[in-house]
């Protein structure tokens, strides 16, 4: 039976063996913000665009390396047998880490992100007196951003449960294959697609036979199709973190046993 109990005291576990290597990184994580803000008062055209970027950059990254951390135990066997013994069963192990490496380290990262975003326009707009706005990401920005931080976990956490030894080379190994892979099909697909449209592919590129306006793939024969198509994958990709995050419960359970 789940134990709320023993489920907060495995989070309490994982936040308090993680605190000082994760503390470190988000040191260097402000440093390095307070430097990109540095460059935006200082850059021809400033852009929040950029900032934002640089925020989801980040959280992708801190979710990839607290991923990694939260099952490092497991990559020794003196530590594994440790962390096997513990007195909590496989589910409350489980949501701990899944619920430190997700929604705790997307929010401290994010409320670090904006503190030190209105603190570097503050003092940056007193020297420099350039009043830039103090622009946050709007609702759909943010669940961008959030669904974004959790695809690239679903996939760094499996990982750091699947591999004993570098999960995150192998990881980011099989990521690149598969990107490649999926990219060869994707292209050969388009290609088929396009042909039988009326697009004809030579060496030297390619030529339409279409006369329309310029939005040519609402013009062209099948587009409900490749509208379909498209909403297909968004499913898919939606899809991706909640198949990693059930894989990596039963590779934990199946390690327990």
């Amino acid at each position: 039976m789940f134990s709320y109990k023993r489920f907060s005291e495995q989070f309490k576990i994982n936040l308090f063996q993680n605190a000082f290597r994760h503390g470190m990184f988000l040191l260097i994580v402000c440093l390095g913000l307070i430097i990109i803000h540095y460059r935006f008062f200082h850059s021809g055209a400033p852009s929040h665009q950029d900032l934002f970027d640089s925020a989801g950059f980040v959280l992708c990254l801190m979710s990839i390396i607290n991923s990694i951390d939260v099952f490092s135990k497991l990559r020794r066997t003196d530590s594994g047998i440790q962390y096997m013994m513990m007195p909590a069963n496989t589910l409350e192990k489980y949501s701990a880490a899944w619920l430190y490496s997700t929604l705790f380290t997307f929010l401290v990262y994010l409320v670090a992100y904006y503190i030190i975003h209105f603190l570097s326009i503050s003092v940056g707009n007193m020297i420099t007196g350039y009043g830039a706005s103090y622009q946050s990401m709007d609702l759909s920005r943010l669940w961008e951003l959030f669904t974004g931080t959790m695809f690239v976990q679903s996939i760094y956490f499996l990982g750091s449960v699947y591999y004993r030894k570098n999960p995150f080379v192998k990881t980011t190994a099989v990521v690149f294959g598969c990107i490649v892979v999926i990219s060869i099909i994707s292209s050969y697909i388009l290609k088929l697609y396009l042909e039988n449209s009326g697009i004809n592919f030579n060496s030297s590129g390619f030529t339409w036979n279409i006369t329309t306006n310029n939005n040519l793939m609402l013009d062209l024969p099948g587009s409900d199709f490749s509208t379909n198509l498209v909403e297909i994958l968004k499913v898919i990709l939606y899809l991706i973190p909640f198949g990693c995050w059930t894989a990596a419960f039963f590779k934990l359970k199946k390690l327990e046993i």
